[in-house]
């Protein structure tokens, strides 16, 4: 045997050899991964089949982000501090007017109840003939006695366009509804007229 015939011996053993251990490669790697990555020739390796496309791997106890936990069922609301006013009601009674100084009786419940309008601690309403950037209020000082039940107290309901909620107030079970303050607001009339409480007196809601 010549040199070439022994060149081309030893190439054609080499090339069995190749052909056998590629078999045995093929034949131990059966997962489509491991083929895709022999037979890819040089494409990106195909990715996990086995994990649906668009959601993030998480381990048991973890939370993907943007995810709620919803394993938690006894989640508490948060409580609010802030307190709802009981609705206004009008009280069922007397209506009188008093001037400054003076006191008016009323009956309430069979009890008599004197009520008494002593001052004008504010007047912020603004007179009808200016423009004003708020309405304003007016708060009145009233005494209410109650000779019967020895009860004798000073309150300063407010008269407010809008809140007649502001204007109520009770003594025990006596109401009394702040409900206007004459002369108006005009500032022409303010000085020419001795102001003049409007009251509702009742029994309380």
């Amino acid at each position: 045997m010549n040199r070439k015939q022994r060149k081309v011996s030893k190439m054609t053993i080499e090339f069995s050899q190749y052909v056998t251990l590629f078999a045995g490669i093929v034949a131990l790697c059966s997962s489509t991964a491991c083929k895709s990555r022999f037979f890819s020739f040089g494409n990106e390796p195909l990715v996990n089949t086995n994990q649906p496309t668009g959601q993030d791997e998480t381990r048991p106890g973890q939370i993907a982000i943007g995810q709620q936990n919803s394993s938690n069922t006894n989640t508490q609301p948060q409580s609010s501090s802030n307190q709802i006013a009981a609705p206004y009601t009008p009280l069922q009674g007397t209506q009188k007017k008093l001037t400054i100084g003076s006191t008016q009786r009323f009956e309430v419940s069979g009890q008599q109840v004197d009520v008494t309008f002593e001052q004008i601690i504010e007047d912020s309403r603004c007179p009808k003939d200016v423009v004003c950037i708020w309405e304003g209020q007016a708060k009145l000082q009233f005494a209410i006695n109650v000779p019967a039940l020895n009860l004798s107290k000073k309150v300063v309901p407010t008269l407010r366009v809008g809140h007649p909620e502001l204007g109520q107030v009770t003594v025990g079970s006596v109401g009394l509804d702040l409900i206007g303050l004459s002369p108006d607001s005009s500032a022409a009339n303010q000085k020419a007229v001795s102001p003049e409480a409007t009251v509702v007196v009742g029994k309380a809601p």
